[in-house]
């Protein structure tokens, strides 16, 4: 039997945004919609054709799964039970390169919700989760339809809501997001995010640059926060949280465009 996907019926509205979230999507939608979005400036200049393009963002979804099954593993032993009524949040799906890990989430009990402020981010986003489905181990299966779960939202107005309620949340995955932040907004933000960590169980899980690992990055829409900018604002509200593993991607050892922009992943928790 082929994959099912999960129809479900929604109703459209018509969202209203602040002037600042207007602001923030007008700025990015050029980033997402320009033809080879995701690779460096230098990379561009030097002459991408499509074919690689595409070769290597498949490579970057197929690295994303690969490094988060360890972590869906992890959640699943010290969660139990609970994660068939638990949701995994994942806010900025960028280019969809992030996402790789979802239909194993899914298969594996958790729930998803993800989150972006531009619609052709989300539409990339939508369409590569969907492909994945055509994997052979998930043939059989009833995925959800990822339409209905890939929507619009925006981190800093999702986690500053009275309505953010953590204990609905297995895990938080923000991606290349939060260091397109200015200081006092990011602080803010990580703030609200601590709340996450304060419950037992509760992973927030970072990919950011940081110069405490990465060399020579640079690149114009970003900040090189350190390891104490992202931890200071977490711990003021949530004491107890660590840094449980760190993986950083070695040059040319994933993308060759990332020669200019090396990535590290945290995961941040409280410990066993």
């Amino acid at each position: 039997m082929k994959t099912q996907l999960t129809q479900v019926r929604t109703v459209e509205q018509t969202l209203e945004v602040s002037a600042d979230l207007q602001n923030a999507i007008d700025y990015w939608m050029p980033y997402v919609t320009e033809r080879f979005a995701m690779a460096p400036t230098v990379r561009r200049q030097e002459g991408i054709n499509s074919a690689e393009y595409g070769r290597e963002s498949r490579r970057y979804f197929e690295h994303d799964r690969k490094f988060m099954l360890p972590y869906l593993d992890f959640m699943k032993i010290r969660q139990g039970d609970m994660i068939s009524s638990r949701t995994f949040l994942h806010v900025g799906c960028g280019h969809g390169d992030d996402s790789g890990y979802v239909a194993d989430a899914l298969k594996d009990g958790f729930d998803v919700e993800i989150k972006d402020i531009i619609e052709q981010a989300r539409k990339k986003t939508i369409r590569r989760i969907k492909n994945s489905y055509s994997r052979k181990d998930l043939r059989g299966l009833e995925l959800r339809d990822p339409r209905y779960f890939v929507e619009f939202g925006d981190l800093e107005e999702l986690v500053a809501a009275e309505s953010f309620k953590p204990s609905l949340y297995s895990c938080c995955k923000v991606g290349r997001l939060l260091y397109h932040y200015g200081q006092e907004r990011l602080s803010g933000i990580l703030r609200n995010m601590a709340k996450l960590v304060r419950e037992p169980g509760r992973l927030i899980i970072l990919i950011h640059h940081i110069p405490d690992f990465n060399f020579d990055y640079a690149y114009k829409t970003s900040r090189p926060y350190t390891l104490s900018d992202i931890m200071k604002p977490i711990r003021e509200v949530a004491p107890g949280a660590k840094i449980l593993n760190t993986k950083t991607l070695d040059r040319d050892t994933l993308w060759r465009y990332f020669d200019y922009q090396n990535l590290t992943w945290l995961a941040i928790g409280q410990p066993d």
